[in-house]
């Protein structure tokens, strides 16, 4: 009869060795498809004598697909100045052409290539830009919110003045910031995972696009489906986040802004997507009429499926406050749902 222990340490040694075989099955196909893909290449270099590179820029006529097929090359790149060009750091704006020229040299591309070098300068501002963006708001994101700094404490009492008509609270700690939808007495205690960037994207709503700010807040009232507006507004900020550093937002930003210029590739643009976004969960909210507010997660869940599926299968896809395709969400839950 077989002890405790030696069925314990069974069950542990099949634990361990069913790990060990996925580990190696994960292992053995990333070899099999990092070789097929550099195989593949270089057939097809052979066959029409160009360079992975010059086939995207001659061939992906949609922006941000070309944009990412370009930055993705250059991830997988066996050359390591090539794999470099991805970083923020090595790629410093003005000397774009330089790097241009050296890239051709390594893929040895004509010189009169004029299409090549437009169509790679444009990916490479971009793409240093998006990686600018990611590390401008992280900033922001780990800065604490403080007590004692008047400018952080003004951005908190303009969300008071922007939504409500009573007087405002005498303090930073107060049971009125309960009814902007804050969960205690000290709004402060919410920012701790989104830092300033919850704050100033909360601010930027209510302050630059009031009317849908007071708009969104009245519906948060409601009696039967309402929720806390300050709470959700911080979720969604920490989506939006989510969506920008996993990539999500490159088919916008990469679509939005014009050839050769990072304009619309800013903090401000970041901000506007949190408006749009905003909007979109709350007209979402209100459609599927929630039970309670326990449903929260799962519905968040389901919209932010929506939101990357847009953003993933529609390449040409921007997001503007403006309407931003204001139903477009909820149309794609409804087809969906009908199938």
């Amino acid at each position: 009869m077989n002890s405790p222990n030696n069925r314990n340490n069974s069950k542990y040694s099949f634990y361990f060795g069913d790990k060990l075989q996925s580990i190696w099955n994960f292992l053995f196909v990333e070899i099999v498809l990092h070789y097929f893909d550099r195989m593949s290449k270089f057939i097809l270099h052979l066959i029409t004598g160009k360079s992975e590179l010059e086939r995207i820029c001659k061939n992906e006529k949609i922006q941000s697909m070309r944009i990412k097929k370009i930055e993705n090359s250059l991830k997988k790149s066996s050359n390591v100045y090539l794999r470099n060009l991805i970083s923020s750091e090595t790629v410093s704006a003005g000397y774009e052409d330089d790097i241009i020229f050296k890239i051709m040299q390594i893929k040895q591309i004509p010189a009169e290539n004029a299409t090549f070098s437009f169509l790679m300068k444009d990916a490479l501002i971009k793409i240093n830009a998006y990686q600018n963006l990611i590390v401008e708001i992280d900033s922001i994101r780990c800065e604490k919110f403080s007590h004692e700094d008047p400018s952080q404490l003004n951005f908190l009492f303009e969300l008071w003045a922007g939504l409500k008509t009573e007087p405002k609270p005498d303090s930073i700690k107060s049971r009125k910031w309960r009814e902007l939808g804050f969960q205690g007495d000290d709004p402060s205690t919410d920012f701790r995972g989104m830092g300033m960037l919850a704050l100033n994207s909360l601010n930027f709503l209510v302050t630059k696009h009031n009317e849908i700010a007071r708009n969104i807040f009245s519906k948060s009232k409601h009696p039967k489906f309402g929720y806390s507006f300050a709470i959700v507004g911080i979720n969604v900020i920490a989506w939006v986040y989510k969506l920008l550093v996993d990539g999500d937002l490159k088919t916008h930003f990469y679509n939005y802004s014009e050839f050769l210029k990072i304009d619309k590739i800013k903090l401000e643009n970041f901000y506007r997507i949190f408006v749009s976004v905003f909007i979109e969960f709350n007209e979402f909210w209100f459609h599927k009429e929630p039970e309670s507010i326990m449903q929260f997660e799962t519905l968040s869940k389901e919209f932010l499926s929506l939101v990357k599926l847009k953003l993933v299968n529609e390449p040409y896809t921007h997001i503007t406050e403006s309407v931003i395709d204001r139903k477009s969400f909820v149309d794609r839950y409804l087809l969906n749902s009908r199938q």
